[in-house]
């Protein structure tokens, strides 16, 4: 192995600012969104899942495989606007569903890219 390697990248370590972080929680960091894999309080190292398929809240608006996904703050919505891209729908989900699969890009997430 390549001797500066120094991790896949999927997952990286997060230490928690501005105010706590649950479990399953999707958050924007600078320009990388990831979700926290534990709960953590100010301070505390978790792990940030920042590449890879997981299921976030949606708006109530049905999304296809393969939508571009922006980041409201709060859930997954279909408008760039002033959102941030965070990837695609890995499966597609109807307008009543509270979640949807997205498949996280790790790129750069500026507004409406």
């Amino acid at each position: 192995m390549v001797k500066v390697f120094v991790q896949r990248g999927d997952t990286l370590d997060y230490v928690v600012a501005g105010s706590a972080i649950t479990s399953g929680t999707g958050r924007l960091v600078q320009e990388m969104f990831g979700v926290a894999h534990s709960d953590g309080a100010v301070g505390e190292t978790v792990a940030f899942g920042v590449k890879g398929v997981y299921s976030l809240p949606k708006d109530g608006v049905a999304k296809a495989f393969g939508d571009r996904c922006f980041w409201d703050g709060t859930q997954v919505v279909l408008t760039a606007a002033t959102n941030n891209y965070i990837g695609t729908c890995a499966k597609a989900a109807a307008a009543g569903d509270a979640l949807v699969q997205v498949n996280l890009d790790s790129g750069p997430i500026a507004g409406g890219v």
